[in-house]
């Protein structure tokens, strides 16, 4: 027999399959992004002492700014209830020093409140110059309060709303910072702050890395002690915040090595409206004749700017895929068939089949059916179904979405139509407040009548109510407070309705000559006169150059 073919060779093996393309690298981060809040654009409560005024400044009650004028017009001073004296209080006043921004994520949207700082003494204060209390040199944007050598003075931060005068309570956590924490020669004249209540503060190291020279100290309780450990005298004072609220990298080295390790951050929660600082300087070498300087500030709306929030950190890269596994080996190629065996002999041949049976007889034809009932007729033919490939008519296009409904005007407050019947005192010449007039303050009516603007807010106006207090209740003599602040728009206080229009006038009376109508009968038709004869028409008017034939 002929040998069989021979096995056709394996299929060639697929090659590997590529390896995935390299995970891009993450995104560079800015240099200006330690994880510290005032550098990644976390700040919402902002404290400038370079805006602040400083209207009233008479730590211990010592000088050098006592304003009764300011003390008399202010609703703080007369409603404040921790104030030991009213008349002419202790401490330091700054105004317009601090602002917080609130976020509505409800309605995606931000307000801004604005508060004022009074810093008073709680235990007996001695300075060694009570002329450097309230603002350094008067214009610079830290604030100050000088202690004697051998003194120790607890002080009191509040915050108070700078529309109604009431403690202004801030919702979001901040930060304040002390800076030149230094001692005098030999180790004397060490400053030292204690503080309760923090969140947690942050020294030069764990602020930009840089080493700190101040000793801080867990006192227990939530209370910590910071202190003063080397030795400087003037050359160590920051000059400006705008030299310390930068990123590392921008800075001078003379703020990094002189500014930076005498710094302290204390860090506050949310909730609250005042906070307790105790200062201390320790021994002079003579008693009595010197003194230290508290420099503190807060951080500025104006410098976040300067910084981006940073980048969220880059989530963690993929693991690599597994290997692919290797393809399996080919396998071997089938052995040839083996011949069949020969047969031995031809067997003997088989015997005839039977014969087949006869085919059966054919079925009779079966009836014919019975005619059907009509079809109805088929609907029309679907349409022939389109592969992506075949080309079709685009679907129509959805109905335009319907825009938004506009939003709904603000909601006029109702003391906006107050202003109508009252007058304005900032009006006046020179502007007055609601308290700054005796008559006001012992007359209800008088008080009641007036009204003060606080602040043009360019498309609104706020305003404030002047109230009345009964003699009694908060001073001996009465007093007409600032109410509550409130905005009307700009076209406000509105103006007075304008009186109504004369009547329509009456018909004319009928004519006497004319018979009154009959209740029964209809009026008789009008007369209608005869139409005029048609006049003659005048001959078409002829172009010029024409002439009429004779």
């Amino acid at each position: 027999p002929p040998s069989p073919p021979p096995p056709s060779p394996p299929p060639p093996s697929s090659p590997p399959p590529a390896p995935p393309p390299p995970s891009p690298p993450p995104p560079a981060y800015p240099p200006a992004c330690p994880p510290i809040g005032y550098y990644n654009g976390s700040v919402r409560v902002f404290i400038d002492f370079e805006s602040a005024d400083v209207p009233y400044n008479n730590m211990g009650g010592l000088g050098p700014l006592v304003d009764t004028e300011f003390v008399a017009s202010s609703i703080f001073f007369a409603t404040e209830p921790s104030l030991p004296i009213r008349a002419e209080p202790q401490g330091t006043y700054f105004r317009n020093i601090g602002s917080e921004i609130i976020r509505d994520n409800d309605n995606a949207t931000e307000a801004q409140t604005l508060f004022d700082m009074f810093v008073l003494n709680r235990t007996k204060y001695v300075p060694n110059n009570v002329a450097r209390n309230g603002k350094r040199d008067g214009v610079g944007d830290f604030g100050v309060i000088n202690l004697a050598d051998s003194q120790t003075c607890l002080f009191d931060y509040i915050l108070i709303d700078s529309l109604s005068g009431a403690r202004y309570q801030v919702s979001q956590p901040f930060s304040f910072y002390f800076f030149d924490f230094d001692t005098g020669e030999d180790g004397r004249l060490e400053e030292k702050l204690e503080v309760c209540g923090i969140e947690s503060y942050d020294l030069s190291d764990t602020l930009v890395g840089i080493d700190s020279t101040i000793i801080a100290e867990d006192l227990g309780g939530g209370c910590f002690s910071f202190t003063a450990t080397v030795f400087y005298g003037g050359q160590n004072n920051p000059g400006f915040a705008s030299e310390v609220f930068i990123p590392l990298e921008e800075m001078s080295e003379e703020v990094k090595t002189l500014v930076i390790p005498f710094m302290l951050a204390l860090n506050f929660p949310g909730g609250i409206d005042h906070f307790e600082v105790k200062y201390s300087i320790s021994d002079a070498v003579e008693a009595g004749f010197s003194g230290r300087n508290f420099l503190f500030a807060g951080y500025t709306q104006g410098r976040s700017v300067s910084y981006l929030p940073c980048p969220p950190a880059p989530p963690p890269s993929p693991p690599p895929p597994p290997p692919s596994p290797p393809p399996p080996p080919p396998s071997p190629p089938s052995p040839p068939p083996s011949p069949p065996p020969p047969s031995p002999s031809r067997p003997p041949p088989s015997p005839p089949p039977p014969p087949l049976a006869p085919p059966p007889s054919p079925l009779p034809p079966a009836p014919p059916d019975p005619p059907s009932p009509p079809v109805p007729p088929s609907p029309p033919p679907a349409p022939p179904y389109r592969t992506p490939d075949s080309p079709s008519s685009p679907p129509p296009r959805p109905p335009p979405t319907p825009p938004p409904p506009s939003p709904l005007p603000p909601a006029i407050p109702s003391q906006c139509n107050d202003l109508l019947s009252r007058f304005d005192l900032r009006a006046l010449d020179p502007p007055e407040w609601c308290n700054q007039d005796d008559t006001r303050r012992q007359d209800q009516q008088a008080c009641e009548a007036a009204y003060a603007t606080r602040e043009d807010q360019g498309d609104s106006v706020t305003y404030g109510l002047c109230e009345y207090i009964a003699p009694g209740s908060v001073d001996t003599l009465g007093f007409c407070k600032l109410g509550e602040a409130f905005s009307c728009p700009k076209a406000s206080p509105p103006s007075m309705p304008s009186p109504p229009g004369p009547p329509p006038p009456l018909p004319p009376p009928p004519s006497p000559s004319a018979p009154p109508p009959s209740p029964c009968f209809p009026p008789p038709p009008p007369i209608i006169p005869p139409p005029s004869p048609p006049l003659p028409s005048s001959p078409p008017a002829q172009p010029p150059g024409f002439t009429s034939p004779a």
